[in-house]
């Protein structure tokens, strides 16, 4: 999601060079229309309209964008097609057709939203409301920024990347797991909030599957990376099918301080504000598991050997 003053800056030159490159094209994919005729939780119907904001955390978010890009890419080794989309509105406003009025008023509000909504209100206010993150708060705050995430994934051009069976475990037990989930969070005190909502998807598979595909174009995603911020709280998330992969990366030293890893819990309370993050620190550690994996692409020298897919929304 991209502001009209921030798109500018941070994505028309990459755009018009990547045109010359090679011209937009439809991303098949991921350019769908989204009506569910069921619950993406408990299979339900009929579905009803959920906000990917919560209309109670519009306080903390931008309320004076009138326009704004949606940048979408499908990136390869060798080459990479875009397509910008200027939309009218309010983005906060996005709302999604895809859980059922049972779940939007049962588990979801009961047993996630609310319990929350103290916690992550005293986040979005940052420096203005010291104070302690208990490690049951971080599971809560990790299983809400879960729950958005798997709505946000229904909204028109977003690949649908979570597992089924994630979906359920979070509907059956309002956790996520820890072997597939990675969820950040930090003190944000940038000018451009509004241009923060960068998604990058990525498809990951074992050589053994790999080598039975017909094709190395990725035409799915598996993985993603999500970062955002609402209020004075960016948040970074990373679903990844491969659990040693996630054990093993860590965030760049520039930016590592300024973060902590709330899911898996810490097993500690954690003091709340962190040091304060600049908007060229929030882009760069969006970008920084992106980076990590085309880098270790580029090493295997052949560029047919790894086929991923990126998404910038």
């Amino acid at each position: 999601m991209k502001t009209d003053k921030a798109i500018h800056r941070l994505y028309s030159d990459l755009a018009h060079k990547l045109r010359r490159i090679t011209p937009p094209r439809k991303l098949y994919w991921i350019d769908r229309r989204r009506n569910n005729a069921h619950c993406i939780f408990c299979g339900g119907s009929p579905t009803n309209l959920e906000h990917i904001w919560p209309a109670w955390s519009h306080e903390y978010l931008p309320r004076d964008i009138r326009s704004w890009y949606a940048v979408h890419a499908i990136e390869r080794l060798n080459r990479s097609d875009i397509h910008v989309d200027k939309r009218g509105g309010d983005p906060h406003d996005r709302q999604v057709n895809a859980v059922d009025e049972r779940c939007n008023n049962g588990w979801m509000r009961e047993k996630i939203e609310d319990p929350a909504t103290d916690v992550l209100t005293r986040l979005f206010t940052g420096a203005n409301n010291p104070t302690r993150i208990t490690e049951d708060e971080q599971r809560l705050i990790a299983s809400w920024i879960a729950l958005r995430t798997m709505v946000a994934e229904y909204d028109h051009y977003s690949p649908h990347i979570t597992h089924h069976m994630q979906r359920k475990r979070l509907w059956k037990t309002q956790t996520i797991s820890r072997e597939n989930w990675r969820v950040w969070i930090g003190n944000y005190e940038g000018r451009e909030a509004g241009a923060l909502w960068i998604q990058h998807s990525f498809l990951i598979l074992p050589d053994a599957v790999s080598a039975r595909r017909k094709t190395r174009t990725a035409n799915y995603a598996n993985g993603q990376t999500l970062t955002y911020v609402i209020g004075k709280l960016l948040i970074h998330i990373m679903y990844c099918p491969d659990p040693v992969l996630l054990k093993i990366w860590k965030f760049p030293a520039l930016v590592s301080g300024k973060f902590v890893c709330i899911w898996p819990t810490t097993g500690l309370s954690i003091m709340w504000p962190l040091p304060a993050l600049t908007d060229d620190e929030a882009h760069f550690a969006s970008s920084a598991f992106r980076q990590f994996i085309l880098g270790t692409a580029m090493k295997r020298r052949t560029p047919d050997d790894v086929a991923k897919a990126l998404q910038i929304s």
